[in-house]
């Protein structure tokens, strides 16, 4: 229930100079789900811990406020919907008037069933991408052509399944689906330093081989790969590809897929990267950057907010 008008201004300007938010009662009813409280312990600054100690100015809100409002401290409180992340509002101010990607039948059908199983990383907004690019590519090809798509970066099998089930879905019997990963972990090769970002030897050691291959044997078109990316792209040398999913997060095995695949790429084809420009996987950007700059005025670069980029080959 919005503020009359004619307090409005003035007195959301004065709260959030308190550093205080107005709500009306009724927005803070969770009884319905509609809304969901979570608490901050502190809140810090560049400069420190902020104080807001100004009983005075408190006071003096609260008498201006009608009656069935209330305050609540920002660095309190964050208010949210059932069902949706807390981001700084540059990046979702107008989340609101989009329309919900699970109301696409198709969509929700497959990547909900991932999604259930808990067998991948990846949440709708960037299965949503895998999507986009893969029915993109199959209906821009010509009917008659078989297309490879790859992921390199399979740990528990989830996205493979997402493609191979779009791929069945959208162009039965037409796609061949690779998917290439050690099922151990990061190889200490790809890790010269020992880490990279947030990545070292120990992380998404919790697959096998073995597992993934049996929970993809439903799939005649995909065929697991077991090892270091370099070391299995030689069966590959002879393909061309449509579509590339690289989710390895790091460096080296990065930069290679890249220059491996890129060359391998048909017109058209696309390259989805993930993590992209993520503060915990520095080396995702850096090999992008780098292969770019090796392979100027051939692929479209769009960086998406899903922290994805994708690299159209022109």
């Amino acid at each position: 229930m919005p503020l009359p008008t004619a307090l409005n201004k003035s007195i959301k300007s004065l709260a959030k100079r308190l550093g205080y938010v107005v709500f009306h009662k009724s927005e803070l009813d969770i009884s319905e789900g509609c809304l969901l409280l979570r608490y901050k312990q502190n809140e810090y600054t560049p400069f420190g811990k902020k104080r807001l100690d100004n009983p005075k100015g408190v006071e003096l809100l609260k008498k201006l406020l009608p009656v069935g409002y209330v305050l609540k401290q920002k660095q309190e409180i964050v208010v949210l919907k059932e069902g949706y992340h807390y981001v700084p509002d540059i990046y979702g101010k107008s989340a609101n008037k989009l329309s919900d990607i699970r109301e696409e039948e198709t969509f929700f059908d497959l990547a909900n069933a991932v999604y259930e199983q808990q067998t991948s990383c990846l949440y709708f907004d960037r299965l949503h991408v895998l999507y986009q690019a893969a029915g993109n590519v199959i209906r821009n090809a010509p009917p008659e052509r078989r297309l490879n798509f790859i992921e390199v970066g399979v740990y528990k099998g989830g996205g493979t399944y997402f493609l191979a089930s779009v791929a069945e879905r959208l162009a039965k019997g037409r796609v061949q689906l690779f998917a290439v990963d050690t099922f151990s972990g990061h190889d200490k090769q790809d890790l010269p330093y020992g880490e990279e970002g947030k990545h070292n030897e120990q992380r998404f050691t919790d697959t096998a081989f073995e597992s993934v291959q049996a929970y993809l044997k439903e799939f005649p078109n995909v065929a697991v790969l077991q090892g270091r990316i370099q070391d299995r792209a030689e069966r590959l040398a002879d393909l061309t590809f449509d579509l590339v999913h690289l989710d390895v997060d790091i460096y080296l095995p990065t930069l290679f897929s890249l220059r491996f695949f890129g060359e391998r790429l048909n017109p058209g084809g696309i390259i989805i990267v993930d993590d992209y420009n993520y503060r915990t996987c520095p080396g995702i950007k850096q090999a992008i950057d780098e292969y770019l700059s090796e392979t100027p005025f051939s692929f479209y670069k769009v960086e998406l907010l899903s922290g994805q980029c994708l690299l159209i080959r022109r």
